[in-house]
């Protein structure tokens, strides 16, 4: 779904510490998800989020191919098929994943700064 893609987005660009998409695509999981907090969280600790079983498996794949791409393996790919991806779902995860790596390294090296109406898009008062 659009929010899986936007998850795996902060979930990269926090391992990455890309400033302007940790803000951009956060801005757009709360949108998503109707749920004020759920970006903050998975910028600092996606395993504490409290999301489901399906999208965790899908950001630790995500957080393995950032990490150590080569150490990805059968083993990883099967762990999503048990939580219901096909293998389309498996090519979109690494589409995503690889385009957020590339996009970091963009914004970071480019110094992009975000757009302020990103820090507040979304925002319900708790």
């Amino acid at each position: 779904t659009l929010l899986q893609k936007e998850m795996i987005a902060v979930v990269v660009s926090s391992i990455n510490n890309c400033h302007y998409c940790l803000v951009s695509h956060s801005a757009a999981v709360r949108e998503l998800s109707n749920d004020p907090i759920l970006g903050d969280i998975l910028i600092m600790n996606y395993r504490v989020s409290g999301i489901s079983d399906e999208d965790m498996v899908m950001l630790e794949f995500a957080e393995k191919l950032t990490k150590e791409s080569s150490k990805i393996n059968g083993k990883d790919r099967n762990k999503l098929r048990e939580y219901g991806f096909s293998e389309n779902d498996i090519w979109d995860i690494c589409e995503v994943v690889g385009f957020f790596n590339y996009t970091n390294r963009l914004a970071s090296g480019t110094k992009m700064i975000p757009n302020n109406e990103y820090y507040f898009r979304s925002r319900k008062k708790v």
